[in-house]
């Protein structure tokens, strides 16, 4: 069957230091084990051959974020920003790399360069929370890697180490205990959406992960995650009307704030504009939150103790299958594989059994070990991440 022979293959005698399991990992393997088995570093390691720009904004909003929030080389996001696009552009001309800029990210960058703009308009009113530092560093970007209790065994009886890797864009301190305990710390993620999204953290297994992991790397407890997502739209005032007045359209998308500066600018004062506007203004007050307006929303999530540990025992239960050298890589099939999954007619020609080898060729690509390192060519010198390591203890299942 399609795939029952791609194994893990180990060289005894050049074995790596350790493998490498992350939540992608698991979320793929839990959705569709074919899927897994393509795309995992432990099997075939690929991935499309065609990127999306979005992920190019997202990895540069993580970067400016990582920038402002820990050492603030830059002093503002939209300059650490335009530092990535900077170094990207010198990363991708280098002749022994195969990435590329996208097409669109001029209009990408301008996209980006409002988003973060906005971000500082918006914290102006809001907490802009407290990162943690240790020994002078600030834990932005931190790669968290967890050594397991348990590890994939060569026939030469020499065991590789299973090592659980996780990037935590910030982490928080709770000083005053202002959303949970007191000294307790956060998991910050950041989200660079379409459309922002909620409803899904109690079953988020990013969120269960990221808190047990911090629990594991931290000796302050982890309160839980802070799930902060920026809408990839650019922030719009309210429309002005041919009449000079300030519109009050019920579909018009805008934040209280704009709003108050635009009746601000109109009429000298808030209050001394119209009666509908100062109601329209009041209602957009009323619709935000000291955490959410239209195009950012963070969203402060709990994790008991309990939840966390039993995270621990499901992450040692799911990687202890992922190396069953007779695990058969099955297809998980949904109404959603045509527009979610990269490899969908590949998938179908196997069950066909036509000539899906051919095509898997064409539209993947083995992916590369190599993680930001358009990182060495910042203008203002590389900023590698801040590692920490781990051995777990938890008992083997």
């Amino acid at each position: 069957m399609p795939f029952i022979d791609h194994l893990l293959t180990i060289d005894p005698e050049n074995p790596p230091e350790y493998i490498a399991i992350r939540t992608s990992d698991r979320a793929s393997f839990r959705r569709c084990r074919r899927k897994w088995g393509l795309s995992s570093a432990l099997r075939c390691n690929l991935g499309p051959n065609e990127k999306k720009s979005y992920f190019w904004l997202g990895t540069g909003g993580h970067f400016a974020m990582e920038d402002f929030h820990g050492y603030n080389v830059y002093g503002h996001p939209c300059e650490a920003f335009l530092a990535y696009v900077h170094a990207y552009r010198l990363w991708c001309s280098r002749s022994d790399v195969k990435d590329e800029l996208p097409d669109d990210y001029e209009e990408q960058t301008e996209l980006a360069l409002a988003i973060l703009e906005y971000y500082l308009l918006w914290l102006e009113t809001r907490d802009p929370l407290q990162t943690y530092w240790i020994d002078g560093q600030p834990q932005v970007e931190v790669r968290a890697q967890i050594t397991l209790p348990i590890g994939y065994e060569l026939d030469n009886g020499h065991t590789i180490p299973i090592r659980y890797d996780m990037t935590f864009d910030r982490v928080i301190i709770d000083t005053d205990g202002l959303y949970g305990t007191a000294g307790g710390l956060w998991i910050c993620d950041w989200k660079f959406m379409k459309t922002i999204n909620s409803g899904h953290f109690d079953t988020d297994q990013q969120v269960s992960a990221y808190c047990w992991g911090g629990n594991t790397l931290y000796d302050k407890p982890i309160s839980g995650f802070v799930y902060h997502q920026f809408k990839k739209q650019k922030a719009q005032g309210p429309r002005v009307l041919q009449s000079g007045s300030i519109s009050t359209a019920k579909n018009m998308t805008t934040s209280h704030r704009l709003y108050r500066e635009a009746l601000k600018a109109a009429y000298g004062e808030p209050n001394k504009a119209p009666t509908a506007n100062i109601d329209y203004m009041n209602t957009l007050a009323a619709q935000e939150s000291p955490h959410r307006d239209p195009y950012i929303q963070r969203d402060i999530i709990h994790r008991s103790q309990a939840r966390q540990q039993a995270t621990g025992e499901q992450i040692l239960a799911e990687v202890a299958e992922m190396l069953n050298p007779n695990l058969y890589l099955y297809p998980n099939a949904t109404k959603d594989c045509s527009w979610d999954c990269w490899m969908n007619d590949v998938c179908v020609m196997m069950d066909e059994g036509e000539d899906w080898e051919h095509v898997l060729e064409l539209v993947a690509a083995p992916q590369s070990n190599i993680r930001d390192g358009w990182r060495e060519h910042l203008p203002k010198g590389n900023q590698e991440p801040f590692i920490m390591n781990h051995t777990n203890t938890t008992s083997k299942r």
